[in-house]
């Protein structure tokens, strides 16, 4: 092999090299290849693992298919004879690997029994590949993408027996085994091993199949079926133990950048959903176990993994105890840190959980104390406003926006080289009609203005310029809910829902116009649009006039407007005809 690796027979590259099948074949039949590897070995080369493994893994995921089928809960019963009907089953899948055991040094099957070694570090890395070779034969090694880890870990078995020689079957696969090879594996049940601290700093597992029990919710499945009452307190105790196992696998070093990733998935899956029983802040409690782990993520990992994490945290901080447990862990130098990186997604994902802070006051002393103001501003000023950069853009204006809160920060803010209210404007003009980014633009122009005071770096005339489009927005926006509505009743179907982020824009425009329009001057500014008048009346007949936030506000407004009018028309003696509401 040495020799052929610095001089080899084929010296071009666009010729296939020698390939050394005999030693290939002696790796495959160790399962020393990963799963990926053995896939395209079989599919290039035609090697595969010898004939003896290959029938116990049959022999084995006939067994299990068979359970499955008695449960009638098989997706696809022509698997069973596509296995071979020379097949045989066990009613005992999980006794199938006991006898994949080495013997001298050679693998042996045999049905009768005989002692094992139970501290040999061979036979025990073997014991460790098997599963391996087992959980990649039944997750698409044999069949292909028809029989998958989905179809294993059902959860309408009925049956308790076959129920529990699932659950031994999935926990062989995944093969939680001490480090130290010399110590056997032992096969604990899951409501056990949960109890466990050091569980993933002392043992080893399957990746993969860890991997898929983690995305397909099934270690939450099993700690709830364990409490057969399933009252309120053992629901919330399972529960607190998932949250328990999910928080170790995260710190766990050993566990793959996908493994943690799908970990983030699942805890903002859970931790957004309601349970039955109604408020769900009894749930959300245990989840506060997580916030270490997610926060020694976003310091320490690569990129990727920082932005799920601030991702999971963002999801996870509209709760206040969330907001305190990460507070109390310096996560405003955390998102500072963020904020200066280049990935857009890492930088989004901080914005999104910096609005959640931000609600509070104390907080935003705090953060501007810290220097996220400079940063905020400073990131508002450098970032380009072409369309990749929206998403992360229209979350920088809210943040702006609720920073404008305190009235120091606002004053400094004002005050700032940077210009935040300029590049508002121009952020406004470059986005989309009636899109998040105009609708996010709007909101933090609506904070900068509406005060009791004008500051001086902060033209009120200067934002009203804003107000024709506003109007071309409010109009057209209106227009296609009046559309969608007479559409679907020529269709006789139920009334549409209202666009939720055409709802947003309508409520920040009107609030806007209506901190605008307390100025005489700039209120007769704004009755000078054309239609401004009948835009703001068709919107009283739209869903965004039946909102209690904004119904009064916005009849505030239209009166304003409608006096402006009628003052304009008495100045000039021009009448204005008001439009019809369509």
């Amino acid at each position: 092999l040495a020799a052929d690796s610095l001089s080899p027979l084929v010296q071009r590259c666009t010729v296939p090299q020698s390939l050394y099948r005999d030693m290939i074949q002696a790796k495959i039949d160790s399962l020393l290849f990963s799963e990926e590897s053995m896939l395209w070995l079989k599919g290039s080369l035609g090697l595969q693992p010898n004939h003896s493994l290959e029938w116990e893994a049959r022999i084995f995921v006939k067994s299990i298919l068979k359970i499955l089928q008695e449960e009638n809960v098989l997706r696809t019963p022509d698997l069973l004879k596509d296995l071979g009907d020379d097949v045989p089953t066990e009613k005992e899948p999980i006794n199938i690997p006991k006898r994949m055991l080495p013997v001298g040094g050679h693998r042996h099957f045999t049905d009768g029994e005989r002692v094992v070694d139970l501290n040999d570090p061979s036979m025990n890395a073997w014991h460790f590949r098997v599963a391996k070779y087992l959980a990649f034969c039944f997750d698409g090694g044999l069949c292909g993408p028809r029989l998958a880890l989905m179809d294993l870990v059902c959860e309408f078995i009925s049956t308790p027996q076959s129920q529990k020689k699932i659950d031994e079957v999935v926990m062989f696969l995944l093969h939680i085994r001490p480090k130290d090879f010399t110590q056997p594996f032992l096969g604990v049940q899951l409501r056990f091993l949960v109890h466990d601290p050091n569980l993933f700093e002392n043992n080893i597992f399957n990746d993969r199949v860890m991997h898929g029990l983690v995305e397909l919710g099934w270690f939450e499945q099993a700690l709830l079926r364990g409490d057969s009452k399933r009252n309120g307190h053992a629901e919330s105790s399972a529960i607190e133990k998932y949250a328990q196992f999910l928080a170790r696998l995260l710190e766990c070093k050993t566990a793959s950048i996908n493994l943690k990733a799908a970990v983030c998935r699942q805890i903002m899956k859970c931790y957004n959903r309601v349970p039955d029983g109604g408020s769900d802040d009894s749930m959300r409690a245990h989840f506060g176990v997580l916030c270490q782990a997610l926060m020694e993520m976003v310091r320490q990992s690569t990129i990727y993994l920082r932005a799920y994490a601030t991702l999971t945290l963002a999801n996870m901080a509209s709760a206040e105890i969330v907001q305190f447990e990460i507070m109390k862990m310096s996560i405003i130098d955390t998102c500072i840190t963020n904020l200066k990186s280049s990935d857009d997604d890492l930088i989004r994902y901080t914005l999104v959980l910096l609005t959640h802070l931000t609600k509070s006051l104390a907080r935003v002393k705090e953060m501007d104390r810290a220097g996220v103001t400079d940063v905020v501003l400073i990131l508002l000023e450098k970032t380009p406003s072409m369309a990749s950069k929206q998403p992360l853009l229209a979350e920088l204006a809210g943040v702006v926006g609720q920073l404008c809160n305190d009235d120091d920060v606002w004053k400094k803010m004002c005050e700032h080289p940077c210009q935040p209210v300029e590049k508002l404007m121009a952020l406004y003009y470059s986005g989309p009609q009636g899109g998040r980014l105009r609708s996010k633009a709007v909101f933090a122009l609506k904070m900068f203005v509406d005060r009791p005071k004008q500051h001086g770096a902060v033209k009120r005339e200067a934002v009203a310029t804003l107000a024709k489009t506003i109007l071309e927005d409010l109009a057209a926006g209106c227009q296609e809910e009046l559309l969608e509505k007479k559409n679907a009743k020529n269709e006789g179907l139920p009334k549409p829902e209202a666009n939720p982020q055409n709802l947003d824009f309508a409520a920040n425009s009107i609030l806007l116009l209506g901190s605008l329009s307390k100025s005489a001057a700039i209120c007769s500014m704004i009755a000078k649009n054309k239609n401004a008048e009948a835009v703001l009346t068709n919107l009283t007949f739209a869903e965004i006039g039946q909102v209690d936030s904004t119904r009064d506000k916005l009849q505030k407004l239209l009166h304003r407007v409608s006096e402006a009018v009628k003052h304009d028309r008495q100045v000039t003696g021009s009448p204005r005809v008001r439009e019809a509401r369509p």
